[in-house]
């Protein structure tokens, strides 16, 4: 395996994820003071030697700001696929760890239909990260001023988490907040009353 050397601060050059330290400088990134690795050449430099055969060491003397601001880098599960079975979660997996991507953000329209404890071991088996996102739809929607309207969107929302949750996912981010679409008026007081109560409902459950 190559060794990257240590470099004198403020700019030690690393070569990219799966290239050779031997390469030219064009295939080389220079780490300037205000810029940040990326979270795998950053924290897990045994998973980045084991993808790419490349052991960094030193690398993360940028500056002790930085250090503190972790930026995982992760690619939509849609980049890949377009559903959610067994096969295509393995595929999503395995090509999203190659490239050296820390996550996949996986789509939560219908959580009933994600296999979170499949997810799960697979995304352990590759050693990579899940989030998921969702949008509300107008049927189901925690701003409406319309109860059982908003009821619908609560529970979404709720069967959403259980599914991150099962599956490790680290965080739950999309339209979390209203229906995923145009509206035609801004929020009654009521539905915007509706909204808050049941996004401080779904927090303290996450």
């Amino acid at each position: 395996k190559t060794t990257v050397p240590e470099h004198p601060l403020p700019a030690p050059v690393l070569p990219l994820p799966g290239m050779n330290a031997n390469a030219s400088k064009a295939t080389c990134m220079t780490l300037l003071p205000n810029q940040s690795l990326p979270k795998s050449l950053r924290y897990n430099r045994a998973r980045h030697a084991k993808r790419h055969g490349v052991c960094v060491r030193g690398a993360v003397r940028v500056s002790a700001q930085l250090a503190k601001q972790p930026n995982p880098i992760g690619v939509h599960a849609l980049t890949w696929v377009g559903g959610w079975s067994e096969e295509e979660c393995t595929f999503a997996a395995r090509e999203s760890a190659s490239l050296g991507y820390d996550l996949v953000e996986i789509p939560l329209l219908e959580p009933a239909t994600v296999n979170a404890a499949m997810t799960k071991r697979i995304f352990d088996e590759f050693d990579i990260g899940a989030a998921t996102s969702l949008g509300l739809s107008f049927d189901a929607d925690i701003s409406s001023s319309d109860a059982e309207c908003a009821a619908r969107g609560e529970a979404l929302l709720l069967e959403a988490l259980a599914a991150s949750a099962g599956m490790g996912a680290t965080h739950m981010c999309g339209i979390l907040y209203s229906a995923l679409g145009k509206y035609g008026a801004p929020p009654s007081a009521e539905g915007r009353s509706n909204c808050v109560a049941a996004l401080r409902r779904v927090a303290r459950r996450a």
